[in-house]
């Protein structure tokens, strides 16, 4: 199981849950009872997935974390039925419409 163990000597941990604002995850966050996203980054040497789970039904715009990558490319988007499509990447730190009630898997690229 992950439990934030550090991947590297920065102490990058292994996994981090991140708010739509682009913020980690913290005590308040967990306890809020109208938090409806989350999203998960799942970290190793050299792997970026980071997982947003949207259980609101309206669309949220969703701040993406940098996460040490140049990029995020789509891997899966539940809402669309897209899987890994080469014409879709955005860029670290920029937000993404994550529309309601779906999941969008992204994996950070850095070349």
């Amino acid at each position: 199981f992950l439990h934030g163990q550090p991947i590297d000597e920065k102490g990058t941990p292994n996994v981090s849950w991140y708010r739509p604002d682009g913020r980690q995850m913290d005590a308040g966050s967990w306890t809020d009872p109208n938090a409806k996203v989350v999203g998960l980054l799942l970290r190793d040497a050299g792997t970026r997935l980071l997982l947003l789970v949207n259980s609101y039904h309206e669309p949220i715009q969703f701040k993406l974390p940098d996460a040490g990558a140049q990029y995020w490319q789509m891997r899966a988007d539940t809402f669309t039925g897209r899987i890994e499509p080469a014409d879709w990447r955005i860029g670290a730190d920029q937000t993404v419409r994550l529309e309601g009630r779906t999941l969008l898997l992204l994996s950070g690229e850095t070349a």
